[in-house]
């Protein structure tokens, strides 16, 4: 009986979806905006004044509110979207089809373009090989069936798409994606990919294994990531699981951003020698620690210009008297960190005054003459 009954109001759910779905079509009917298309042969299909051509390269020039999406079949070709927007937003639902949609090209660039409010997906990208996808904003980003193609610098995520936001890559392989802002993404069938200095804001993540997150050095960097940052290089102590076969091992602790340094922390530097002693040496061995690579190290020896060095070197010449050393080091992210002041005291004894052969003849003399007075006084 239980189980007549959860049939009954599972049924019953399905019906009131299915009505649910049958209004919001007939508030929202599904439309398509015609595609202005380059075509593989290299010519505009319709002509429109939107598209401007200068030999192989194809430029928007002007936003498209509702009135085209863009189509590129044609290979060998940049297409730059001057910063403009292609916005399929309608009454609060959207165009089903694609607002750029790149199909069979090899060697394409696409840049500075934004795409909205498309069902199918704000952007579309398949069977694209050796192409270049740069500073694209879209909430909804498909790469199918591409292989060795860049994505950078673009953001995969919107505040009013009525897409949700995701890259979504499928069969697809050797593919770079390095400077994006992504909200969340899915990943299947695809190998041998690499992700490098992104910043995953994640809300959903799957992934099969078999593909990079670091380039040796800087990985990504991850809203859930609760790792520490010891040496305060910007980059996490311990790696980020991503699965049983794939991590990040150099996690970022900030996100990324290629104008700001991912290392924003100045390094730390600690000087060994000279100490605060006496010394009794004019010159004192200036040796010095610091805990991550340097593009530049110099000291200032008693606040006068800084000295630059390569290491640990030696301070020479020093006068009697109290002196103070600080040591400056900038690292590869152009942070300049300074070590505490040290003071120290230089006291070379002064050396005794020699005695010469004159001195000691002159005392003969003068004793021989004495030696003479007493005897004639004896007489």
């Amino acid at each position: 009986m239980k189980r007549k009954v959860a049939v009954a109001s599972f049924i019953a759910a399905l019906l009131l979806l299915g009505t649910q779905l049958v209004s919001l079509a007939v508030a929202n009917p599904i439309v398509h905006l015609p595609y202005i298309t380059i075509k593989s042969d290299g010519t505009v299909e319709p002509e429109t004044p939107f598209i401007e051509q200068d030999g192989n390269v194809y430029t928007l020039t002007s936003d498209l509110v509702r009135s085209y999406a863009i189509k590129i079949e044609c290979s060998n070709i940049i297409f730059d979207g001057g910063g403009h927007i292609i916005d399929g937003s309608l009454n609060g639902y959207g165009y089903s089809n694609r607002g750029l949609n790149v199909e069979g090209v090899t060697n394409v660039t696409v840049k500075n373009v934004e795409a909205k409010g498309f069902i199918d997906s704000d952007v579309s990208i398949n069977y694209a090989t050796n192409s270049t996808f740069l500073r694209l904003k879209a909430a909804s980003y498909y790469l199918r069936n591409s292989n060795f193609t860049t994505i950078a610098e673009s953001n995969i995520s919107s505040d009013d798409s009525l897409s949700f936001q995701q890259l979504i890559m499928l069969y697809s392989n050797n593919n770079i994606i390095m400077g994006n802002d992504i909200v969340s993404l899915y990943l299947d069938f695809g190998y041998n990919n690499t992700f490098v200095k992104n910043n995953f804001l994640i809300g959903y993540f799957s992934v099969n294994g078999g593909n990079f997150w670091d380039d040796g050095s800087l990985g990504n960097y991850w809203s859930g990531y609760d790792g520490v940052d010891v040496n305060g290089d910007g980059v996490g102590d311990t790696p980020h699981l991503i699965n049983a076969n794939d991590q990040d091992r150099f996690p970022l602790m900030n996100l990324w951003d290629p104008v700001i340094p991912y290392d924003t922390v100045p390094p730390l530097i600690s000087i060994l020698s000279p100490e605060n002693k006496i010394c009794n040496e004019s010159s004192v061995p200036l040796i010095f620690s610091i805990i991550e690579p340097a593009s530049s190290m110099s000291y200032s020896l008693d606040g006068r210009d800084n000295i630059t060095v390569t290491g640990n070197s030696t301070i020479s010449d020093l006068s009697n008297g109290l002196h103070n050393v600080t040591v400056y080091v900038k690292d590869m992210c152009g942070n300049v960190g300074a070590s505490e002041t040290v003071s120290f005291t230089v006291e070379v004894p002064f050396p005794a005054a020699p005695v010469t052969a004159t001195s000691v003849a002159i005392v003969a003399v003068v004793g021989v003459g004495l030696l003479v007075y007493f005897k004639k006084r004896k007489h």
